[in-house]
């Protein structure tokens, strides 16, 4: 017992010893408790560092105290980075105090030093950082591989110009160099250079080409990278590329990704016709698909699914074969990129992945929740109505414990599902609902409120149901927005149902217990309701009295306004007397009621274009330009859950409005244009000539009320030539009667075409405004410029050479009647069309088409009229076999034109063919009668 207690006492000394050690050590080091991390440079001071950066002018002290000097880099790193502000004569005196490092051969403080030097060249004056260009070039031209790769990589930030120049022949030298460190810095070096300084790169392709012949993974990599970014405007040069590095060198795992991508770019360009090419990269996708990377075979996979729709199915098969094995595999990230992947694939194919089905639902219990939630929302669009119950059950015990961006992946899945499997839709309405009342974001919420209305609007069987669950969703929803949004569904679809005043409670609780935002809604949609159902208008009338005290001016306000509004709906219903019997002050219900004649989009855009060219009096409808409606030809399918297609839609239209604007903006700022007036549309370009040819042009068509401007796009493709004085000579055929051949076309030139960038010349012919154009007009076109030769190896011109006039015959240029015609869709189609009424002419036909589905016929119809579908009637139902659909548009920037019709399939004697019925009404002579014959697609 007593060498035990002995021990037992000299254990707790012990560790009494070490804990006293440890609370010293603490209070030395002062480490709170709540503090994990440990910063040695908190609490510095900019003027203490900047003292300390005096000592770099001291040589014994570079050379001696090396690791004193990284010290004071890193906390001028630590400043930098943490925003501290240096004024100039600071930035000075630290920059050149740095280059003082160059003293010393500590490979550590010199890769401080780089490093520094790169960061603060940003925000030193120009002038000053060449000062330190000598010390790096001499870095540059040593023998040490470290410093050497350092210097290029320091280099690459502030040489540009006439210095790269300079320096070029030793970053050549780098490119090849044996060490791979050396090498890859230059070619990164190459890609930093590359975008303004292009001229000097691309003169480096042939060291470039021989660094994708090395060994080395990274180096083959970069310079793959940098080939590929200097050629890349080139298509035919992109494809000798893919063609000959893809059955030569053996490919690191990271060449082999690049050289996939590269393959999947020019297959999704459709640039090339030539069938030798298309199949060797086709063949070189399949040939990775066997590679013994699962990185590489991956990506080929990845590559395939997305070239879906240009690849034939049996590649679109093998690389889902190749994906459904990764399934199994024991790598959550292969899994995960699997199981992605062919989520994107089920939602245009989904009869490609049903294979799969079996080990996908293995993944509904994986521990990732990404990966499980992906194979659910797979599942649900592979799988068949007798499974949906059975998944919706699974999908449940997870919800909650995944993200909500895979909650919305999961909603859009549903709603896809709904409009599928139609009799399924009281279960997936009742799960949507449920998941309105769990705890989530915004985005979330808004995605489900949207998938609901959307299955309402497709189904409307589930209109009531789908009303009642937004209802519930409302009495407690904490965000403002679609508590407002929600209340604006209530107001149109309420009306619509069997019993319409079983709702008023919903939205009238909301006036008594929301936000003064909210109850201004509420009020409005309340009104909307009275306006709509003439039987609870007196109702709401009494409801709507008491906002009148309300502590807001705004629900106040519109309480005020619909209850005088409401009050002339009784009256006027009462006394049996139309609006015409209400005296003229009291017409309120007339402002109500009255619309405006387009979408707000189109508003928005044709007051930007108003801006751009104002016209003389008053601002009014009439006098806004007619601008072009761009409508997202979707079809109601089962892919309208495609986000990714969706977001690539959207961003389409974007951009092509911006564009539009763009080019409008350019032709008002050119002196000769000037007197055209307002622009009325803008054609999308059309290539005049191959793509793989010398000189690429395409013709924008730019039509003016008594001009048309033809603006050409051109791309010199030839590396040693430089075009000057570039134009293009528009001779007409055929329909000389559209044009006044007497005024001399207007000519504007392009000064220069260098290799690889866009020059733009403009040719604008005077047309005779008076007539309707009936028959198209073609256009002999002829590029014209002035040749001079590059020296290839500077790039330069020589001054003095006077060059040769050159010609280059173009496609034809066909202007057809539909280039007049504006596509400009209109609010309330029926009302429109009564309106026009006996003032305008119209015109009747009906045409035997071949109709092999209404879907694809509607599509050519819609783009052979040149017009824009209104109230979404460009979406026919799935198997329909007749559809009505409406078409508005502006022709020659002044004539109304719209066209009602109807579609319809077997038509013909035998229930085969199809036909096509037509009305148009124009307010322009002869334009009825011209659209109708152009409604037929050819």
């Amino acid at each position: 017992p007593a060498p035990a207690a002995i021990m037992s006492e000299d254990g707790e000394s012990l560790m009494s010893s070490i804990i006293k050690e440890v609370s010293v050590l603490k209070d030395r080091l002062k480490i709170k408790d709540e503090d994990e991390i440990y910063n040695p440079f908190e609490g510095i001071q900019k003027s203490e560092v900047l003292q300390e950066c005096k000592k770099f002018n001291d040589s014994k002290f570079v050379t001696q105290q090396p690791r004193r000097c990284c010290i004071i880099i890193t906390q001028l790193l630590f400043l930098v980075h943490h925003g501290e502000v240096f004024t100039e004569r600071e930035t000075t005196e630290v920059f050149f105090g740095v280059t003082k490092l160059f003293q010393s051969k500590n490979a550590q403080l010199r890769r401080m030093m780089y490093l520094f030097i790169k960061h603060l060249a940003e925000i030193t004056r120009e002038e000053e950082v060449i000062i330190v260009v000598a010390s790096l070039v001499k870095d540059m031209t040593s023998n040490d591989p470290l410093n050497k790769a350092n210097s290029i990589r320091v280099l690459s930030r502030i040489v540009t110009g006439g210095l790269l120049g300079n320096i070029e022949k030793y970053i050549t030298q780098a490119i090849v160099a044996k060490d791979p460190m050396v090498a890859s810095a230059a070619l990164v070096a190459g890609l930093t250079w590359l975008p303004k300084n292009r001229e000097i790169v691309t003169r480096w392709g042939s060291q470039v080409s021989a660094a994708v012949s090395t060994c080395d993974d990274m180096v083959q990599y970069h310079a793959l990278a940098l080939l590929y970014e200097m050629r890349k405007s080139d298509k035919l040069a992109v494809s000798k590329i893919i063609t000959k590095h893809a059955r030569g060198v053996p490919f690191s795992t990271l060449g082999a990704c690049l050289l996939v991508q590269f393959t999947k770019t020019l297959l999704l360009s459709q640039s090339t016709s030539q069938e030798s090419i298309v199949t060797a990269c086709y063949d070189y996708l399949d040939a990775c698909m066997r590679h013994q990377s699962e990185f590489v075979i991956y990506e080929a996979a990845r590559a395939v699914c997305e070239l879906q729709g240009i690849v034939p199915d049996t590649k679109l098969r093998t690389a889902v074969t190749v994906l459904h094995m990764f399934l199994t595999s024991i790598k959550p990230t292969l899994r995960f990129a699997a199981v992605r992947c062919l989520n994107k694939v089920a939602m245009r194919a989904p009869q490609e992945v049903v294979k799969c089905n079996d080990d996908m639902e293995s993944l509904i219990v994986d521990g990732n929740r990404s990966i499980a939630t992906l194979a659910i929302t797979t599942l649900l669009k592979t799988g068949n109505e007798a499974s949906i119950e059975r998944l919706m059950k699974q999908i449940s015990t997870f919800m909650g414990d995944i993200p909500d961006e895979f909650k919305v992946v999961v909603v859009e899945a549903i709603q896809a599902l709904c409009i599928k499997y139609p009799r399924k839709h009281p279960l997936l309405l009742s799960f949507l609902s449920f998941s309105l009342r769990d705890e989530g974001s915004a985005t979330y919420k808004k995605a489900i409120v949207d998938a609901i209305i959307y299955v309402m609007q497709q189904l409307p069987q589930c209109r009531d149901s789908a009303l009642l669950h937004l209802c519930e969703f409302i009495e407690d929803c904490e965000f403002v927005d679609l508590s407002v949004s929600v209340l604006g569904v209530l107001g149109r679809e309420v009306p619509r149902t069997a019993q319409p005043s079983k709702y008023i409670r919903f939205i009238f609780n909301r006036v008594i217990l929301e936000k003064p935002m909210v109850r201004a809604a509420a009020v409005t949609n309340l009104a909307k309701l009275g306006l709509a159902v003439p039987t609870l208008a007196t109702s709401i009338v009494a409801l709507l009295r008491r906002c009148l005290l309300d502590d807001d001016d705004e629900v106040r306000d519109r309480a005020t306004m619909y209850i005088q509004l409401l009050n002339q709906k009784v009256a006027s219903s009462k006394t049996g007397a139309g609006a015409d019997a209400i005296a003229p002050e009291d017409k309120l219900q007339d402002c109500y009621e009255r619309v405006l004649p387009f979408s707000i989009s189109r508003l928005a855009r044709s007051l930007e274009a108003y801006k751009l060219a104002p016209t003389d009096g008053p601002l009014t409808i009439d006098s806004l330009p007619v601008v072009e409606e761009v409508v997202s030809p979707r079809k109601k399918s089962d892919d309208d859950d495609d986000d990714v297609a969706d977001d690539d839609a959207n961003k389409a239209l974007s951009d092509a409005g911006a564009t539009a604007a763009q080019e409008a903006h350019a032709l008002y700022n050119i002196a000769e244009f000037a007197s055209f007036g307002a622009l009325i549309k803008s054609t999308k370009p059309q290539p005049l000539g191959e793509a793989e040819a010398e000189y690429v042009v395409q013709c924008t068509t730019h039509v003016f009320a008594s001009h048309v401007v033809f603006q050409f796009d051109i791309r010199n493709t030839v590396e040693d030539q430089l075009l000057e004085d570039v134009w293009v000579d528009c001779d007409v055929t055929s329909g000389e009667e559209q044009w006044q051949l007497d005024d001399e076309p207007i000519h504007i030139k392009a000064p220069a075409a260098a290799f690889g960038k866009r020059a733009v010349s403009y040719t604008a012919l005077a047309r005779n405004a008076d007539i309707v154009v009936s028959e198209p007009s073609t256009l002999e076109a002829c590029l014209h410029f002035v040749l001079k030769d590059v020296d290839p190896e500077d790039g330069t011109v020589d001054e003095f050479a006077e060059g040769e006039n050159e010609e280059w015959d173009l496609e034809p240029i066909t202007v057809s009647p539909i280039t007049f015609m504006v596509p400009a869709a209109v609010e309330q189609f029926d009302r429109v069309w009564t309106s026009l009424g006996d003032s305008a002419e119209t015109s009747r036909a009906k045409f035997n088409l071949d109709v092999p589905d209404i879907a694809t016929t509607l599509a050519k119809v819609i783009a052979a009229s040149g017009m824009a579908p209104c109230e979404g009637s460009h979406m026919p139902d799935d198997g329909a076999r007749a559809h009505m659909f409406m078409l508005s548009g502006v022709y020659c920037g002044k004539s109304k034109v719209l066209v009602r019709a109807q579609l319809l399939v077997g038509a013909q004697k035998g229930g085969v063919g199809g036909a096509l019925k037509v009305m148009v009404r124009a307010t322009g002579s002869g334009v009825a009668e011209l659209v109708m014959n152009h409604l037929t697609p050819r």
